[in-house]
């Protein structure tokens, strides 16, 4: 599912659902505002969020202060181990 309209496509992903309380996890978070369309549709939801770039890390936690999201300071990929970040 593309989320090129975030809050129209987070709706439909709520009908699909047909529950407000979901488990996201949301791969590579930015800076934060497709997890705040996540808890704008889905109030209830628990969110973890993964991001390891520092730079929208900030930005992240300056919009996204608190609530049902646990942010994860790491990055999800293929390989399990410590890589350089660019």
């Amino acid at each position: 599912m593309s989320f090129r309209d975030e809050g129209s496509e987070i709706r439909q992903l709520k009908e699909l659902l047909g529950r407000d309380d979901p488990l996201i996890i949301e791969t590579g978070a930015n800076c934060g505002q497709t997890t705040h369309e996540f808890l704008n549709v889905f109030p209830r939801a628990e969110v973890y969020a993964f991001e390891a770039d520092p730079r929208t890390l900030r930005k992240f936690k300056s919009f996204i202060d608190s609530g049902p999201v646990n942010l994860v300071e790491k990055a999800i990929g293929v390989i399990n181990g410590t890589v350089e970040f660019n």
